[in-house]
């Protein structure tokens, strides 16, 4: 660990700057180019074990990662900075920091930018300020200048430590320091850390920040909305940038429209939406929509439906999966008559939707009406589509027909073969055959590896308690 001192030099006791960027200083090399730099001079095995790794981090399976570093130790390859730095990430994301830092002490000379920018990042993760802030100074001292995409990464973490203050005051001055233009990477970060760092934000400086900004993109204007809204208190704020952006011409993104979505909701109802002509915009209409579906507020997405003014076939297609997925799948069915007449035409998203629907009031006659529409579309070899009609017969009583469906599809993936495994495993219990712990590994590692969490805790409560079969490590 860095030694520490409460008494941290003022940004003006800094080394002068080069009179030109060092080499380390360069951006960070996306993974691909540092597999291939690896595999290029020979050393496939480095690539392998880095993409072991980041695999590991990516998929935050950190016990794994740590089994590749102990099956590294073992051999008699020699780690090079892309693989210890790989090892700090693992560590600093599994909260080992300790393991992390002694990786990082123990790399000498052949720390760089990415070394010292991780385990900056590390210590503030973990809250521990002066750590990060002492670090943060020891890389400029030993002349790593941070980029761009270093100061992004220290600042998005640098509102959690309890020495923010001292933080924002350093990080600033070493902006400065170092002459990095304010671009958009970094202001936008700048101005969530602002917005984010006290219970009443410092927006003032945040606006600041946003105004210094040349050409202010999607990224700024939502960054500056989420700010208002992440105070609670500037909702109408937030509303009023929303406009000022649509006036301006600048794109939005889902980010924005969950952004301002939040602030309708902090405003209490669908009415200020619509009050501010927010509702009839088609994208934002479409996210109403969405919101309200996935909150299971059924009513108010068909609300948002009707008031749209401009309907396309997003609209529909999310308007129908509301429906079907909160039992109201009549709703859903009588929207397709009104899909085919606008001229849209179903996608494979319709026909699952509708299908889902079919299942949950087991409308067998439905869903073969539903198939054979598929079938006249042209979506029939669509593999979700194939899921979907392996789902929907059997939960309509005719698995005869669910299993022609999987025999003739092209492609069976883990969804294709979990829902055939666990409607068989029914349909051996209605027969009172009784499962053994082989049957039981079978249907809860299906479960698991199509996540279905809830499906696969009902089984294996069952193996026990209906079964009498007392689960083992396998299971």
């Amino acid at each position: 660990m860095p030694s520490l001192s409460l008494y941290l030099p003022a940004p003006a006791k800094l080394p002068p700057p080069p009179p030109f960027r060092p080499q380390k200083a360069t951006n960070f090399d996306p993974l691909s180019n540092r597999l291939i730099s690896h595999s290029n001079v020979g050393h496939l095995r480095k690539a392998i074990t880095t993409l072991d790794l980041m695999s590991c981090i990516r998929s935050r399976n950190f016990d794994l990662g740590k089994l590749v570093h102990d099956r590294l130790a073992c051999s008699q390859l020699e780690p090079d900075p892309v693989l210890l730095n790989s090892l700090i990430s693992l560590y600093s994301k599994s909260g080992d920091w300790k393991k992390a830092n002694s990786i990082f002490e123990n790399m000498g000379s052949e720390r760089n930018l990415v070394s010292w920018s991780a385990m900056v990042s590390c210590f503030a993760n973990n809250d521990m300020g002066y750590e990060a802030i002492s670090t943060f100074l020891d890389m400029l001292e030993h002349g790593f200048y941070p980029n761009d995409y270093c100061f992004a990464s220290v600042i998005r973490r640098w509102c959690y430590i309890s020495v923010y203050k001292v933080g924002i005051t350093i990080i600033m001055a070493a902006i400065a320091f170092v002459g990095l233009a304010l671009g958009h990477y970094v202001g936008c970060c700048l101005v969530d850390m602002y917005s984010k760092c006290t219970a009443d934000g410092l927006m003032n400086d945040a606006r600041k920040v946003f105004d210094r900004m040349p050409n202010n993109n999607v990224a700024s204007w939502t960054a500056i909305m989420n700010g208002y809204v992440q105070r609670g208190r500037g909702d109408e704020e937030a509303i009023k940038h929303f406009v000022e952006m649509m006036s301006g011409l600048v794109p939005s993104n889902h980010f924005t429209f969950s952004s301002i979505l939040k602030t309708c909701a902090n405003l209490l109802d669908l009415c200020t939406a619509v009050k501010s002509g927010l509702a009839s915009i088609n994208c934002m209409g479409n996210s109403l929509i969405s919101m309200y579906s996935k909150s299971g507020q059924v009513e108010d997405a068909r609300k948002s439906f009707d008031v749209l003014y401009e309907k396309n076939l997003i609209s529909y297609n999310t308007v129908v999966d509301a429906d079907a997925k909160h039992s109201d799948a009549e709703e859903a069915f009588g929207l397709f008559p009104e899909i085919q007449d606008t001229g849209f035409g179903a996608s494979g998203f319709t026909f699952s939707s509708l299908l889902s629907g079919a299942a949950s009031i087991c409308a067998v006659g439905k869903g073969e009406q539903i198939h054979a529409r598929i079938i006249k579309s042209g979506f029939e070899s669509y593999q979700s589509i194939c899921n979907a009609l392996v789902s929907m017969y059997p939960w309509c009583g005719n698995i005869d027909a669910a299993f022609l469906v999987f025999n003739e599809m092209d492609d069976w993936n883990v969804i294709s073969w979990t829902s055939m495994i666990t409607e068989v495993f029914d349909k051996m219990l209605e027969a009172r055959i009784k499962p053994n712990e082989i049957t039981y590994i079978a249907v809860l590692s299906a479960c698991s590896h199509a996540g279905l969490v809830d499906e696969g805790w009902k089984h294996f409560k069952a193996m026990e308690k209906k079964h009498c079969i007392t689960p083992g490590m396998e299971h």
